[in-house]
């Protein structure tokens, strides 16, 4: 996977020596136990313990096509030169990382399921759990110090399963995974650029991409939960931000590899794939100073605090005024940088302005290569993203708006200039209220602008999470306020959008499986659209 010498091993601490291994790593390489003691009753472990031999290699050639981009976790012409090779067979390192990459794809696209292992598993998280055990026994077999002396593979392996389990909704396995990944990193401190001195540019690169897709991670988690998940995978005084950010050159650019005369150099002159991701992590760098203690939790959270610490004083009040204006501008700077952000992106990366005609929907041409396909998964990827946390921004800068209102206080969020499209100049209605709508409207509209030029299987390649995210920017509309007197106009917009939302949702959610289940989705149906986003 890594470079020509075979090198899977990094050994921990960052000042160490680095040891590679030059061939196959068998059963009784490493970690015999303790002399004395009958080994574990574990016996040799293959790829039909997950799936067929065929369904293994047509998973693989999923990942390599329509998830590569989102995880971009292997060097591809070293892997495909391995892969092909049969390396998985003879070396457990390998073996386990196809095996995790099984896992992430079959999650990634749960529909396939019932075409790939339909005899076998009942939905993706059946398949990712066996995969998750097939890796634990490998483990306990070769590797039995992963844990104390975790590797760079170890490592790697870790956040696919995460990612697999997470696309799955199987959360408990997926945040143990993470956490398990994050302390490898931590223990190797790869968060230092001095941990890089002794690494090839392919495995320098790939320990940058899991950085950043364990950042991205964790930025989700403090986001949607009041206690994260897990803890940091870097350190913020010792972490080097600018070398850890991914070189935008394409696999077979990185250095001179045996895969060199893959089908991926038909690609050379293009725009490498990596640029999505590298985009992506822009993105998420636009939200990299809303910490968890400036991001507020729900409501709830505030009360139980409120309580604890007793009632606000008049100083006090004035106090958390005052901060809950800084936090609202802070959040609403973060904002613009994301437009910014989104108006750099190559024309590979970006928007069409046009809308597209109902029989050339989602610019279906680019399904007819790889590479085309790949800068489509990236691009809905990445603009759903930034709405997504537009959205989610939004919700916390209003929630932290209502308390001070209700105390007489007439700063509000709605006060300011958000920034919305500039194709898409919408003048605010008359009121505060008015203006939610106004910001709501602006990023639900933008929404639905990117998935009309997104073909279903580029949304499909994205995994639950974008279901999750399209879900959560449509509810938005179902937020029902009291103090919230919604003309007759916003009420029919709310229920076409919502329509809007159904329909696509009806064309990825696993209850439209079948032609019968989808046809219960109407795209006039604003009551069936509720039902699905609660």
């Amino acid at each position: 996977m890594f470079s020509e010498r075979g090198a899977m091993h990094i050994s921990n601490g960052a000042a160490a020596a680095r040891s590679t291994q030059s061939g196959p790593t068998t059963t009784h390489d490493r970690d015999k136990g303790p002399s004395g003691l009958l080994p574990l009753p574990i016996g040799s472990l293959t790829v039909e313990h997950l799936v067929p031999r065929h369904t293994f290699k047509a998973l693989i050639a999923e990942f390599l096509t329509r998830v590569y981009p989102l995880l971009p976790l292997v060097h591809v012409p070293d892997f495909t030169f391995r892969f092909e090779a049969g390396d998985y067979d003879r070396d457990p390192r390998f073996f386990r990382l196809c095996i995790a990459i099984c896992a992430v794809t079959m999650a990634s696209i749960p529909r396939q399921v019932e075409t790939y292992a339909c005899h076998l598993y009942q939905n993706a998280g059946e398949l990712v759990e066996r995969a998750a055990h097939v890796v634990l026994t490998c483990r306990l077999s070769s590797d039995m110090s992963w844990q104390q002396k975790p590797t760079v593979n170890d490592m790697l392996v870790s956040v696919m399963l995460s990612m697999a389990a997470h696309y799955a909704e199987w959360a408990h396995i997926g945040w143990a995974y993470a956490s398990e990944a994050t302390h490898a990193f931590r223990g190797l401190e790869l968060y230092r650029r001095e941990a890089y001195t002794d690494m090839t540019m392919v495995e320098s690169e790939l320990c940058k991409r899991a950085f950043w897709l364990m950042y991205i991670m964790q930025i989700h988690d403090r986001l949607s939960h009041i206690t994260p998940h897990t803890s940091p995978c870097y350190e913020p005084m010792r972490t080097d931000w600018d070398f850890m950010l991914p070189i935008e050159i394409s696999d077979s650019d990185l250095e001179p590899s045996r895969g060199s005369n893959s089908d991926a150099d038909i690609y050379h002159d293009c725009r490498p794939a990596i640029s999505g991701f590298i985009a992506l992590i822009k993105v998420f760098l636009c939200v990299a100073e809303v910490s968890c203690q400036q991001v507020p939790g729900p409501k709830t959270a505030n009360a139980l605090s409120t309580n604890v610490n007793g009632p606000h004083t008049s100083s006090a009040l004035q106090s958390e005024v005052r901060s809950s204006i800084r936090r609202r501008e802070t959040l609403l700077n973060v904002v613009t940088r994301l437009q910014k952000v989104l108006e750099e992106l190559p024309d590979e990366l970006s928007l069409p302005s046009n809308h597209p005609s109902s029989d050339s929907a989602g610019t279906e041409e680019e399904d007819k290569s790889v590479i085309g396909h790949q800068y489509a998964v990236m691009r809905v990827n990445i603009h759903v993203t930034s709405l997504y946390l537009q959205s989610t921004l939004l919700d916390i800068c209003l929630g932290s708006a209502a308390e001070p209102l209700e105390h007489g206080n007439t700063a509000s969020v709605t006060d300011k200039t958000f920034p919305g499209s500039p194709n898409d100049p919408r003048p605010s209605t008359t009121g505060s209220h008015g203006t939610l709508w106004d910001l709501r409207e602006n990023i639900v509209s933008e929404l639905l602008h990117v998935l009309e030029h997104s073909t279903t299987k580029a949304l499909e390649s994205n995994g639950l999470s974008i279901i999750v995210k399209i879900r959560e920017i449509a509810a938005s509309l179902l937020v029902e306020d009291d103090n919230y007197n919604t003309t007759n106009n916003v009420e029919d917009k709310s229920q076409y959008y919502i329509s809007q939302f159904a329909d696509i949702l009806a064309r990825l959610d696993y209850l439209s499986r079948t032609k019968q289940e989808s046809s219960v989705m109407n795209r006039d149906s604003a009551q069936a659209g509720r039902d699905i986003l609660r």
